[in-house]
């Protein structure tokens, strides 16, 4: 395919993707890609994949890619367990770009609000993630509360007499290119590979917002706001008119094992309408994980 390389010249701003694994991977890659293009049509996308991931994309469809990189197997693998989740904490090391938004490939980007108008309102940060809440590490804390991980145990482990336990949403990252963010990112990256706390199972790995949490601590690396959602999830939600969606959010996650008849209709609704603006006849429709992927029978 003409567009697969490993990138060596730096484009200013762009979006990075991953799509590993299963086939429907690739096929949400593909509608969030032409969701993207809608209102950004000049945008740079880079798609992170394993061949198993994009093999049902024809080659029209791959072109909706800038740029593609197959990702290396120790993006993937902690030890001799393939973990696909692990990928995300590379993204620093995959991106092309000196000013990057990651996002989840489970979402469908919304017809109103157009991605290069959020690079915009970012254009200031240097870094800043999808966040809910966060706990003050110098209070008191409920013995049993768990974040993944139980939170105490995360204070004890790692000796924090203070800073913010954020409840981080990797499925939108902000960040440009710096010397302190590639510190920040290779923290993400060693906490996965050595985590000190136990944690809930996720994805047959470790849910990759624990170990991005404990980093953020330890560089003091946090979001510019909170809350900060960009992206509409119902797991955290309720179910909302799609007026309200339009003029709140920019994307509408389908992210979880399993997913709603809200979120299927409003996912296919959008899907369609963008196959229908390019005058295609594929159109890759919603699925629960938890339907063809059996390490996503909890979470």
């Amino acid at each position: 395919m003409e567009n697969e390389t490993e990138t060596t010249k730096t484009e200013k701003r762009g979006v990075v993707l991953i799509a590993l694994g299963h086939a429907n991977y690739g096929r949400m890659a593909y509608n969030l890609a032409v969701s993207l293009l809608n209102t950004s049509p000049d945008l740079k996308i880079h798609l992170v994949f394993n061949k198993s991931a994009i093999a049902h994309l024809n080659e029209a469809q791959i072109q909706v890619f800038s740029t593609m990189q197959e990702a290396p197997k120790e993006s993937y693998f902690r030890k001799d367990n393939l973990e696909f989740i692990k990928a995300k904490t590379w993204m620093y090391r995959f991106t092309p770009f000196d000013t990057t938004i990651f996002l989840d490939v489970d979402m469908i980007w919304l017809t109103r609000k157009s991605i290069d108008g959020l690079f915009d309102e970012l254009k200031e940060l240097d870094y800043t993630c999808q966040n809910e809440h966060f706990m003050d590490l110098a209070g008191e804390i409920n013995e049993k509360y768990s974040q993944w991980a139980n939170v105490n145990e995360v204070k004890e482990k790692y000796g924090f007499d203070e800073g913010k336990y954020y409840s981080l949403h990797s499925e939108f990252i902000y960040f440009k290119k710096s010397k302190e963010n590639k510190k920040f990112f290779e923290e993400w990256i060693r906490q996965y590979d050595k985590l000190k706390v136990q944690h809930t199972e996720f994805a047959n790995g470790i849910p990759d917002e624990l170990p991005l949490a404990i980093a953020t601590i330890i560089h003091e690396r946090y979001p510019h706001k909170t809350p900060f959602l960009p992206v509409f999830w119902l797991h955290r939600e309720k179910p909302i008119e799609r007026t309200e969606l339009l003029d709140n959010y920019y994307g509408f996650s389908i992210g979880g094992n399993r997913i709603t008849q809200f979120q299927i209709q409003t996912y296919n609704d959008f899907v369609q309408y963008y196959m229908n603006k390019i005058g295609s006849r594929f159109v890759f429709k919603a699925a629960s994980k938890i339907t063809f992927l059996p390490e996503r029978q909890n979470y």
